[in-house]
């Protein structure tokens, strides 16, 4: 029940007693220890991490992006379906359906990656492989779900397109 640290001065007193000549520059506590061993490793974890989340953001805003002028420079197009008849459901379908079309590309392609190149990382993991298929499908249907939610802002402003307003602007 007492703090580990406040016993550090009261063993050096009773050591220093017993042998004047012990060397006690540096008494620390196990937890000291145990960080100042894993200070290298949550060092990299933390790099890593800030690394995946700037590499997840990155994609998100691109696929944002690459989705907002598709249908920015497709205006005139999707006035021309809504005209011919295309409900906004259909419309918010074809393009949430591109965006989920490079979701799945990319995660093919980061599958590939990640079970190819799995050996250079293994050293790093703890406790799991690099194709550990539990690890892999969580972050899968993390990027999907996100990929989802980005898609579906574009398909919504899509769908709000008028056919009028599409078909008279140049």
């Amino acid at each position: 029940a007492v703090e580990a640290r406040s016993l550090i001065d009261p063993v050096r007193k009773v050591v220093l007693s017993r042998d004047p000549a012990a060397a006690l520059h540096w008494i620390d506590t196990m937890d000291d220890a145990l960080d100042y061993q894993t200070v290298s490793e949550r060092f990299w974890t933390f790099l890593a991490a800030a690394y995946a989340g700037t590499a997840f953001l990155l994609s998100i805003l691109g696929l944002y992006g690459i989705l907002t002028h598709s249908v920015v420079s497709r205006a005139r197009e999707i006035g021309v379906r809504q005209a011919l008849g295309a409900t906004s459901a259909n419309v918010a379908r074809f393009v949430a359906g591109q965006g989920l079309r490079l979701v799945a590309m990319g995660l093919v392609v980061g599958l590939v990656l990640v079970l190819s190149l799995g050996r250079l990382i293994a050293s790093r993991l703890y406790e799991t492989s690099a194709a550990d298929p539990l690890s892999l499908a969580a972050v899968a249907l993390i990027l999907l779900i996100a990929g989802a939610v980005i898609a579906w802002l574009p398909a919504r402003r899509a769908a709000s397109i008028s056919p009028m307003t599409a078909l008279r602007s140049e």
